[in-house]
């Protein structure tokens, strides 16, 4: 009788140490690249019923409309390209140590709706620009976020204020190459600090996208702009393998 308890004891045992493996290996963890904090500016006025606490992992600030007075020249001459003030849109830009632009992409709602419902199958890390023989955030992150190597410059490209740029891929919106142009925005309260002090000497992922003023992030809302939701999920709670 002794036996069997000892034997049934064992096995508990052993049981207990498999689904706690199974646990930890899918366990939520942050993407081994992935800087530890990622910067989203959105396009608009800050709004009262979006809660910036359900994303721990971002930083938010925020800009005024383009083309208004307030609103970088910058931004707004780039960001018209990009379709920067669309909330179902996101734009990266990728800003090495050195304040180079070393890659940009950018993702809409319609990539997740053309998966399975399955929104863990859309991921911005491996999601391709177009063409498709372009890298990937993936094959990007480790040099730049984790090595913290230097961007190549591209002395060819170069912004100055008050003027639209000449370079050839401007027309495309390509700017990788170009030292990133400092710009100021704000916080949730109203604080204005420059983007590069934002980024305060490091590397770091920097998206776009809009936000409503009058819509309604509260709680009714279980995702509020989802596209933010994505790049939390996707850098932050990550499940690997996630293809």
């Amino acid at each position: 009788m002794k036996s069997i308890k000892w034997n049934y004891l064992i096995l508990l045992l052993v049981l207990s140490s498999i689904s706690l493996n199974v646990n930890a290996q899918f366990k939520a963890k942050k993407y081994k690249h992935a800087p530890d904090e990622t910067i989203v500016v959105l396009i608009g006025q800050s709004n009262t019923t979006f809660d910036e606490s359900m994303f721990p992992h971002l930083k938010f600030y925020y800009l005024p409309e383009l083309k208004t007075e307030e609103a970088p020249d910058f931004i707004t001459r780039f960001g018209t390209k990009k379709d920067f003030a669309n909330p179902e849109m996101l734009n990266l830009l990728l800003i090495a140590k050195n304040a180079v632009v070393a890659y940009q992409n950018g993702y809409n709602k319609h990539m997740v709706a053309s998966y399975t419902g399955d929104e863990f199958q859309f991921s911005i890390l491996s999601k391709a620009v177009i063409p498709p023989d372009k890298k990937k955030l993936e094959d990007y992150l480790p040099d730049y976020i984790t090595k913290e190597n230097d961007a190549k410059i591209d002395k060819n490209k170069s912004f100055t204020k008050g003027k639209e740029p000449t370079f050839k891929d401007w027309a495309d919106g390509d700017i990788v190459g170009l030292e990133l142009p400092d710009f100021n925005v704000k916080t949730a309260d109203g604080e204005e600090v420059a983007i590069k002090d934002v980024l305060n000497g490091k590397a770091g992922l920097i998206f776009f996208t809009g936000i409503k003023g009058d819509a309604n992030y509260g709680s009714g809302n279980a995702y509020p702009l989802p596209m933010i939701w994505h790049i939390e999920n996707v850098l932050y709670n990550y499940y690997p393998p996630r293809k």
